[in-house]
C-alpha cells in the first residue's frame, strides 16, 4: 500500500513539472496580474518554494507538513487568482485553465494532507 510520505512526493513533483510547464508556455505578464506587484511577488513565491518543499519532504526535515500547507495554501491561493483573472480577460492562452485546474485539485491536497500531518 501507498503510504502517505509516497503521496506527499508525488505531489510536490506534479507541482514543479505543472512550474516548469507555466514558465516554459506561458507569457509571464500576460497571465500574472500586470498591475498588482504584491500577487507578482507571491507568485514568484510560490514557484520558487515548490523546489525547496521537495527537499524538505524527501530528506524528512521537521516541520515538513506546516511546509505543505504553505505550498499547498499558495498553490491553492494561485489556482484560484489565475481562474478569476482567465474569468475577466479575453486573450489569455488557453492552456491556463486547465493548468490552473489542475493547480487547484494537486495543490488542495497537499494542503489538506499537510494539515492532517499537523493535527
Amino acid at each position: 500500500m501507498i503510504n502517505r510520505w509516497e503521496i506527499v512526493i508525488t505531489l510536490i513533483i506534479i507541482i514543479n513539472l505543472l512550474d516548469f510547464v507555466w514558465i516554459t508556455n506561458i507569457k509571464y505578464k500576460r497571465t500574472i496580474g500586470r498591475r498588482k506587484r504584491w500577487k507578482r511577488q507571491l507568485s514568484i513565491f510560490f514557484f520558487l518554494i515548490a523546489p525547496l518543499v521537495f527537499v524538505v519532504n524527501l530528506l524528512s526535515w521537521p516541520y515538513a507538513a506546516w511546509w505543505n500547507v504553505l505550498l499547498g495554501g499558495l498553490g491553492v491561493w494561485f489556482s484560484m487568482s489565475q481562474i478569476k483573472f482567465v474569468h475577466k480577460h479575453s486573450g489569455v492562452p488557453q492552456i491556463v485553465e486547465p493548468i490552473s485546474t489542475f493547480y487547484f485539485l494537486v495543490c488542495g491536497l497537499l494542503l489538506a494532507i499537510g494539515a492532517m500531518g499537523i493535527i
